[in-house]
């Protein structure tokens, strides 16, 4: 009897694959991977993944980048959850209010920001205009503990010191410190001249008295800045007073049109942007950790060194700061030959030396330095008027300004403020410029420029206003303000870049002449020559680095390039070769003379911008060969 067929049992159904979700910080991990060399294949067999997987995250790379940037936590698998326009606004504006708060080492309550997040989602519910594709929002909000937690996350807000109540200055803390600051610095065996201080301090650039009819057009005519666009600077100088060092600008826009054509190096300030090029979200004009390490080890480390060298001191200074969320606990490490302190929680208004006059007295020239050239530049023949003047006024003035500011700062200043912390290092200190002097100077230049109702009380209440806490009103006018110079920022980044400004011997020549012209009309109608006589030879001396440019410049168009060296190479061997041809010799030779002579012509054509000295100059050598 025949066997019956086995009977083969029915096969598994297939188990469907498991979907494997990729956070965001291994998207941006896997970028990293990419950019550094590593290909798709091998990214995926160190992480785990299909090639494919590797090669779709590669192609979202610049809005993966975005996305990292934004207040998107690194762990979030979704990147496109629909949230209400209303709250991701509210959220925006609120990161930047707390972010101006942490510059001003103002301590922040959840009971506060909680407050703070409810005034903003009502103004902004408030400005709404409800359509039928945005209808008004009618979900309630009220700003809870767990919305807190959550908005950390989606900010990134991590390293924020939330109190359990606001807190004030310590007044124990800053009496103790002196005496803790005076043993750090007999172990260390520092003396003045090597002890630092460097503070941030908020400038609104383009701010004036609140009486000014220019302040009541900032708010309401059109292409006016808004007035409280603020920039970040961070000043410092040594215990000594002999040394101020070089300002750290931070400003919202990376290339400005104001400064088209300028090189950053050559600015007065050192010039940051928080924005990356590849990073298309706000900017904050605010210090990060990451700016000031680029100070501390790519400016103020060499800087010191360099200074110690030629003090003939020990090359080891010693650094205070505070503990803004700015300076992070490793900028200990940086640099071996600068020490750094941080200075007691809560005691920067009481002890930090910067903040003890240098910064109030630097405000006050600045806002001096800016009415004053408000005058000269309205008083002017062609001369504009106060609106035309202040709509034109840039960040390259304002630098300007800054410059002269920080230069008026004097030595005696910057010593006195030491008086708190470290007493036994003043010398010959009569106090600050006195306030009320300056105050008083200030409101009579500003009557002069036209603003009759400023009092002294309105100019001391614009001093105070530089890092008062930024009201609703202010947070949106400064967003879009900063959406504004992201667009300009953009269309010069898609544009040519410029190239920088370069002297010529063509423009230094002008300059001489100019000012061999100026001196001329002097000697003539002015009868005092004495007065003449002294002005010439501080002009000799101070223009003397253009004479030695001229030189230089000159010198460089007198020498023969290497392709005219080439071209000489190969005229030598045609004529050698048509030598040996005589029915072409003499028609050779005949063109050999022209070849030279119109090759000297260019050389002549090519520096006739120079001068016509510098023409003859180029043209000897040819010449002569």
């Amino acid at each position: 009897m025949a066997k019956r067929p086995a009977i083969s049992p029915p096969a598994a159904a297939p188990t469907p694959k498991k979907r494997k979700r990729v956070s965001l910080a291994v998207k941006l991990d896997i970028i990293k991977r990419n950019e550094s060399g590593q290909g798709p294949s091998e990214i995926g067999r160190a992480l785990g993944l299909s090639a494919s997987t590797v090669g779709t995250i590669l192609k979202n790379a610049p809005r993966l980048k975005e996305v990292g940037e934004s207040v998107t936590p690194t762990t979030a698998t979704k990147l496109s959850r629909s949230r209400d326009c209303v709250m991701e606004n509210m959220e925006r504006l609120l990161s930047t209010w707390i972010e101006d708060c942490n510059q001003r080492n103002m301590p922040l309550c959840l009971k506060l920001i909680q407050e703070k997040a409810l005034s903003l989602w009502k103004d902004l519910q408030e400005k709404q205009q409800p359509s039928e594709d945005t209808p008004q929002a009618a979900e309630s909000f009220n700003a809870s503990r767990g919305w807190f937690n959550r908005f950390k996350k989606r900010a990134n807000l991590h390293n924020i010191k939330v109190t359990g109540e606001a807190a004030s200055a310590d007044l124990v803390a800053a009496n103790a410190y002196p005496a803790q600051l005076q043993d750090i610095i007999e172990k260390g065996g520092y003396i003045a001249k090597q002890v630092f201080n460097i503070d941030e301090t908020g400038l609104c650039w383009k701010r004036m008295p609140s009486r000014t009819y220019i302040a009541q057009e900032e708010k309401t005519a059109p292409g006016f800045k808004a007035a409280k666009d603020r920039l970040t600077l961070l000043l410092g100088g040594n215990a000594e007073g002999d040394v101020k060092l070089k300002p750290m600008l931070i400003y919202q826009s990376e290339n400005p049109r104001a400064l088209k054509g300028i090189a950053k190096n050559q600015l007065p300030v050192i010039w940051r942007c928080n924005k990356k090029k590849e990073n298309k979200s706000r900017s904050k004009a605010w210090m990060t950790s990451y700016l000031f390490e680029d100070y501390v080890k790519g400016y103020f480390s060499n800087y010191a060194k360099k200074y110690c060298e030629e003090n003939n001191l020990r090359n080891k200074v010693l650094l205070l700061v505070d503990n803004a969320p700015g300076h992070p606990e490793i900028c200990k490490d940086w640099c071996e030959n600068v020490e750094v302190q941080f200075l007691p929680p809560n005691t920067t208004s009481l002890i930090q030396p910067m903040d003890q006059g240098v910064i109030a007295t630097f405000k006050a020239y600045y806002l001096r330095r800016t009415i004053q050239q408000l005058i000269k530049e309205t008083d002017r023949d062609n001369k504009l008027s106060v609106q035309q003047y202040w709509k034109n006024f840039n960040i390259k003035k304002c630098l300007d300004n800054i410059r002269d500011a920080w230069e008026e700062v004097s030595p005696s200043t910057m010593n006195g403020v030491w008086k708190k912390i470290w007493p036994e290092c003043i010398y010959g200190f009569k106090g600050f410029p006195q306030q009320s002097i300056l105050t008083k100077e200030i409101v009579m230049l500003a009557q002069q420029a036209g603003f009759e109702e400023v009092d002294e009380n309105d100019v001391t209440e614009l001093l105070e206003s530089h890092n008062e806490e930024l009201t609703n009103e202010d947070l949106m006018e400064l967003e879009q303000e900063r959406a504004h110079e992201d667009d300009d920022d953009d269309d010069q980044e898609e544009s040519v870049p410029p190239k920088p400004k370069q002297l010529t011997l063509k423009g230094v020549r002008r300059i001489l002449d100019l000012l061999g012209q100026a001196t001329a009309a002097m000697a003539e109608e002015d009868p005092n020559q004495d007065r003449v006589e002294t002005i010439n030879e501080n002009i000799s001396k101070n223009i003397s680095c253009y004479n030695e440019i001229e030189r230089n410049l000159k010198q460089q168009a007198t020498q023969p390039s290497i392709l005219a060296f080439f071209q000489k190479k190969n005229a030598a061997t045609t004529n050698t070769g048509t030598a040996a041809s005589p029915s072409t010799s003499t028609t050779t030779t005949a063109a050999s003379p022209s070849t030279t002579d119109s090759t000297s012509s260019e050389g002549m054509d090519s520096s006739d911008e120079a001068g016509s000295d510098c023409s003859e100059e180029v043209n000897n050598p040819a010449s002569n060969n």
